[in-house]
C-alpha cells in the first residue's frame, strides 16, 4: 500500500456537469465528445466498452465514417489529461478503463456508499443516523447527472441515475418521518410530487406527513388526488400500499405511528432493559487516506444481505495499513450493526498469540457475561458464545490473527452479524 501524495490526487465527478479535478485544479476535458468517452468508461466499471457501443453512444444512428479514428483521439485525449494514475487500455474489440486502489474519488461511488450506509441505518431502527447519512449521500450531486455529455449517453444512463437520487431520497424522507419532523416535510414533499406526479412513494409519504400533523382530511384528499392522477395518466388504481395506507387514515390505525414511538411504548410497557451495547472500536485514523475503492468494496460486503454471517479479511505484508483500513470500513458500518461492534487483537504477529479460549473470554465478558460466570473449556466458550450472539446484529474486528484455527472459534455462525480479519498470512 503506497502512500499517494495530494498534489497527485485524482476526482472525477458524474453526478453534475462531467468534471475532471487533479489536486484540487479543473482538468479541461474538453468538448461533449470526450466527457461522453470518460463517463462511458467510468459506469462500465472495469468493463470493455466496444468500439460500436461507444459510437452508438457519441453518435447515435448517425456516425460518421472515421468514427474509430475518432474515438481513438477521444480516449488518448482522456488518458493524456487524466494522467498516469488513470489507464485507458485498448483492450479490443473496445477500451477499458482502470483505475489504482487508491488517489482517485469518484463522486458516484461516494454516493452509493453514503446510500447504502444511510438505507442500513433506516431499516436496523436507527433513524436519526439514517437521515444525516442519507443527506450525505444527496449532498454529493451537484446537479442533473451526466451533464455535457452527448444524448445518446445521457438518455440511455441519466433516468437510472434520477432513480437511484430519488429512491435515497424516499429513504432520507422516511427518516425525517420517523424521527417526527412531519410537518417540516410536507412542504417538500408537496413540490417533489408536482415534478414527480406518478411516484406512489412520495403520495403515500405526504398522507403519513399530513395525518400525523392533525390534517386527515388533507391526507385523505392527498389520496384522492394520487388516485385521479393514476387513473387519467396511466389507467391504473393506486398501488396494494397505497391502498392499505387510505384505509389505515380511515380507521386512524397504529401503524400511522412512527416506529420509534411504538417501540418506546412497547419497552416501556413491557420493562425491558439490559446493558448497552458493547463499542469497542478504537477510532479510525485521522490521517487515512486513498484506498476509496477497497473501503467502498468492504463497506458494501459488509452491508449486504447474506443467509449467513459475513467473514472478511485484510492480509498484506507489515506496515501497509491493514488494521487502518479495516477500522475505517468498521466505522462506516458501525450503524449496520446495533447491537455492537468489538475489536480484538489476536497478537498473531507477536511471540504470544492470543489463544481462542481466551479471546472467547474476552469477547464473553463484552458481551454481559458477569466475572466468574464464563465457561472453563474452548468448546464450552464456543458453545456459550454463539448462543450469546444468536439473533444478533454484531460486528467483530479480528485484528492481527495468526491463522484460521485461532480466528475459527470466534467466528460468528448465525446470519445477521459480521467478521472483519486482518492478518499477514493467507487465510
Amino acid at each position: 500500500m503506497s502512500a499517494v501524495a495530494a498534489e497527485d490526487s485524482l476526482t472525477l465527478n458524474l453526478l453534475g456537469p462531467i468534471e475532471a479535478h487533479r489536486g484540487g485544479k479543473p482538468v479541461d476535458l474538453g468538448g461533449a465528445k470526450p466527457r461522453t468517452v470518460l463517463a462511458a468508461l467510468l459506469l462500465a466499471r472495469s468493463r470493455v466498452v466496444p468500439d460500436t457501443e461507444l459510437t452508438a453512444l457519441l453518435w447515435g444512428e448517425s456516425p460518421p465514417v472515421t468514427c474509430s479514428a475518432q474515438i481513438h483521439t477521444y480516449a488518448s485525449r482522456v488518458r493524456r489529461l487524466l494522467g498516469p494514475a488513470v489507464t485507458v487500455e485498448r483492450r479490443r474489440p473496445g477500451y477499458l478503463l482502470r483505475l489504482p486502489d487508491q488517489g482517485v474519488g469518484i463522486d458516484l461511488l461516494t454516493f452509493r456508499q453514503y446510500a447504502a450506509r444511510g438505507a442500513a441505518a433506516l431499516t436496523g431502527g436507527t433513524p436519526g443516523t439514517a437521515a444525516r447519512v442519507l443527506r450525505q449521500a444527496l449532498g454529493v450531486w451537484r446537479g442533473t447527472a451526466l451533464g455535457g455529455v452527448c444524448d445518446p449517453l445521457a438518455d440511455l444512463e441519466r433516468d437510472r441515475l434520477e432513480e437511484e437520487r430519488l429512491t435515497t431520497l424516499e429513504q432520507r424522507l422516511s427518516a425525517d418521518l420517523e424521527l417526527g419532523r412531519h410537518a417540516e416535510v410536507i412542504p417538500e414533499l408537496m413540490a417533489l410530487i408536482a415534478a414527480h406526479p406518478l411516484r406512489e412513494g412520495l403520495r403515500g409519504q405526504l398522507m403519513t406527513a399530513l395525518y400525523r400533523s392533525g390534517r386527515q382530511a388533507d391526507a385523505l384528499a392527498a389520496y384522492r388526488a394520487a388516485r385521479a392522477t393514476l387513473a387519467e395518466e396511466l389507467g391504473l388504481e393506486p398501488c396494494a400500499e397505497l391502498q392499505r395506507l387510505h384505509q389505515a387514515l380511515l380507521t386512524g390505525h397504529p401503524s400511522l405511528l412512527p416506529r420509534t414511538t411504538a417501540t418506546t411504548a412497547t419497552g416501556a410497557a413491557t420493562g425491558r432493559s439490559g446493558p448497552p451495547p458493547p463499542a469497542e472500536l478504537p477510532p479510525a485514523p485521522a490521517d487515512f487516506t486513498g484506498r476509496e475503492q477497497q473501503v467502498a468494496r468492504l463497506t458494501e460486503a459488509l452491508t449486504g444481505e447474506l443467509p449467513g454471517p459475513a467473514v472478511h479479511t485484510v492480509t498484506g505484508m507489515p506496515g501497509v495499513g491493514k488494521t487502518a483500513l479495516a477500522l475505517v470500513a468498521a466505522h462506516r458500518v458501525a450503524d449496520h450493526y446495533p447491537d455492537g461492534q468489538i475489536h480484538l487483537d489476536l497478537r498473531g504477529s507477536g511471540p504470544d498469540p492470543l489463544h481462542p479460549a481466551d479471546a472467547l473470554g474476552t469477547l464473553l465478558r463484552l458481551l454481559g457475561v458477569p466475572e466468574g460466570r464464563t465457561p472453563g473449556t474452548l468448546d464450552e466458550r464456543v458453545r456459550a458464545y454463539r448462543t450469546r450472539i444468536a439473533g444478533r446484529r454484531l460486528l467483530l474486528v479480528l485484528d492481527d490473527a495468526a491463522g484460521e484455527r485461532q480466528v475459527r472459534p470466534l467466528l460468528p455462525a448465525t446470519g445477521g452479524s459480521a467478521a472483519l480479519v486482518t492478518s499477514r498470512a493467507g487465510l
